[in-house]
């Protein structure tokens, strides 16, 4: 519904410029004008809508996910702490679970819409001008491939990049919890 409400827009532009200034229909412009507000009104409340639902869904899912997380820590043996630092561990699920969250309630909401709204262009401009269309139709298939080609670009840096935010809170953890040890042995600048 959001979607539809946004691309009327231009539908409502053209009918200004063409049943009210080219004609000179002043009273079809409080029509527009009467519909412009519907939309807008439409639009808005379809948006929260959408918002309050993406959130709430990824809210709970994330709840659930942090919830199954700490019951594994929770059973693991001492063995497996022995092996995984504690920072790698509390990175892992504080920031690559938030990463979920928002992937969840912003990005798949995102992509959903975006792949709603095109299949809304599409289809207004196959009814416009079926050439054109076809030259969209052509296009679509490039853009999916640049996007996947940018997504596994983007992949090894965004691994690296979790891996050192799990190097860092473990070193930041660690230097904490043992500040004694390292004023003891004046090892500040160092750490």
């Amino acid at each position: 519904g959001y979607n539809y409400m946004n691309l009327q827009l231009p539908s409502i532009l053209k009918s200004l410029v063409n049943d009210v200034i080219i004609t000179s229909n002043w009273d079809y412009m409080w029509v527009l004008f009467r519909y412009l507000v519907l939309i807008f009104f439409l639009s808005g409340v379809f948006g929260m809508l959408r918002t309050f639902v993406t959130q709430y869904m990824g809210s709970a899912i994330i709840y659930n996910l942090r919830d199954d997380l700490y019951k594994s820590l929770q059973a693991h043996s001492f063995r497996f702490y022995d092996k995984n630092r504690t920072g790698d561990l509390m990175s892992k699920t504080t920031s690559d679970v938030n990463i979920t969250r928002m992937f969840l309630a912003n990005d798949l909401a995102n992509f959903m819409r975006d792949g709603i709204t095109l299949i809304l262009i599409l289809a207004m401009v196959t009814e416009l001008n079926l050439w054109l269309s076809l030259i969209m139709f052509a296009l679509v298939p490039i853009l999916f491939y640049l996007i996947i080609w940018y997504k596994r670009k983007m992949f090894p840096a965004y691994l690296k990049m979790s891996n050192q935010l799990g190097t860092l809170t473990s070193s930041l953890q660690e230097n904490v919890t043992g500040v004694r040890v390292v004023k003891a042995f004046g090892r500040e600048d160092y750490e």
